[in-house]
């Protein structure tokens, strides 16, 4: 599987807008705020974004998100990752 940011996929866009929540907060559910989304990672195989990238790096699954014109609210408590070893969405390519 090969994942790299969305923001490195020049050719790559979201293909509704309404569910282009970067710039967005995350919250938690029971409303707390998590962190800001900065970006997606995409998996260039299946082409489908699959997890989204906060401000501090902490990653998601969007399959546990739920996205209202209000909101963006992680749907479990689950936790968060950091991916070793994948540029983080605040550092560019060097």
């Amino acid at each position: 599987m090969a994942r790299e940011l969305l923001s490195h996929l020049d050719d790559w866009k979201v293909s509704d807008s309404d569910r282009d929540i970067r710039g967005r907060d995350l919250h938690a559910p029971d409303g707390r705020k998590i962190g800001r989304i900065r970006d997606f990672v995409a998996d260039t195989e299946s082409e489908r974004v699959d997890t989204v990238v906060l401000d501090d790096g902490s990653e998601y699954p969007v399959r546990d998100l739920e996205i209202t014109d209000r909101n963006v609210v992680l749907r479990t408590d689950r936790g968060h990752t950091n991916r070793a070893g994948r540029p983080r969405a605040d550092q560019g390519d060097e």
